[in-house]
């Protein structure tokens, strides 16, 4: 008997693949929370000076010089501020004289009195209020720069009185918030 030897099939094997290496994730270090920053002038106090910041800012005091703000600006009964600002949101209780340029929303409360020019994309007046100056209204939400008074031309959209004469253009709109309703 002749024996023949057959070869052994080989058994199948799982084709072989590189793990990859695990590696453990970076340890990052925790993201630091700011506090809420905010500047404030506080009662008796006069800053003479320009402000440019991003933070909120309360005036319980007295300010003489521009502010440059991306947050909101609050002048609290008793404060005032005397010159240009431009800033993001505004609550006044106070006095201001000079021009603003508020993006979005410009509240005005019983104590308030403004003198100057207001560029605005919303505005709310509570009674008792006082404005003396030019309003404009910007529904697009576009802003310009505050530009000293006199200078700045009226858009399309601005609101001003209706001159009784040519000569009347050169008056300043003012207007005055109150509960009760004024005889002619």
């Amino acid at each position: 008997m002749l024996f023949s030897k057959k070869k052994p099939e080989p058994e199948p094997q799982a084709p072989v693949t590189e793990v990859p290496e695990v590696k453990e994730p970076e340890e990052k270090a925790p993201e630091k929370i700011l506090p809420l920053r905010r500047t404030t002038i506080g009662r008796g106090i006069t800053f003479y000076g320009n402000f440019e910041t991003e933070d909120p800012m309360e005036i319980n005091g007295s300010v003489m010089g521009d502010i440059h703000s991306s947050a909101l600006i609050r002048i609290t009964e008793g404060a005032s501020l005397k010159g240009d600002a431009n800033m993001k949101d505004l609550d006044s209780q106070g006095r201001i004289n000079g021009n603003l340029v508020v993006s979005e929303r410009s509240s005005f409360s019983p104590t308030a009195v403004t003198d100057g020019t207001l560029l605005t994309r919303y505005l709310k007046t509570d009674d008792g209020s006082e404005f003396l100056g030019e309003l404009k209204l910007s529904g697009n939400g576009k802003t310009e720069a505050a530009q000293p008074a006199g200078t700045a031309e009226a858009p399309a959209e601005s609101f001003s009185p209706e001159p009784a004469a040519e000569e009347a253009k050169e008056e300043e709109f003012s207007w005055k918030c109150s509960g009760k309703e004024e005889e002619e």
